[in-house]
């Protein structure tokens, strides 16, 4: 399998069972207040991981192997609490909390999954060209 079709593989994959695939890699995910963005990642990244942009808003960190390290979603056109009321409880930082960067518990993951699998999907196919 060529590095190319195997890291596609993954990130098909990983777009429809995100929950899943962080939990079997190992992955933490954290949503930062601040910035609107999700990044989902290895403990500790490969030095040669690059992020990979599929368009504005979404990329995946990749080696040069093909290995899929993690992603990152940044709501830059719309932010994405106020495109998602209900996962706004979900999100929300401890009041007595200063730190925008929140790392994200199962139960949470379990809720704003679906979300972030439509995201990486829709993304994805927005790059499709049958033409």
């Amino acid at each position: 399998m060529t590095k190319s079709l195997k890291t596609k593989k993954e990130i098909i994959e990983l777009a429809t069972d995100f929950n899943r695939y962080v939990r079997a890699h190992h992955w933490t995910t954290r949503y930062d207040q601040d910035t609107d963005s999700f990044h989902s990642t290895a403990a500790k990244l490969s030095p040669d991981a690059r992020i990979h942009y599929v368009d504005d808003e979404f990329a995946f960190y990749t080696t040069p192997q093909g290995k899929v390290e993690g992603l990152f979603i940044e709501y830059f056109t719309s932010n994405f609490l106020s495109q998602q009321p209900k996962l706004k409880k979900v999100l929300s930082r401890p009041t007595k909390s200063k730190n925008a960067l929140i790392k994200l518990r199962q139960n949470q993951m379990r809720a704003i999954a679906p979300t972030l699998e439509e995201a990486m999907k829709n993304s994805i196919a927005a790059k499709l060209d049958f033409s």
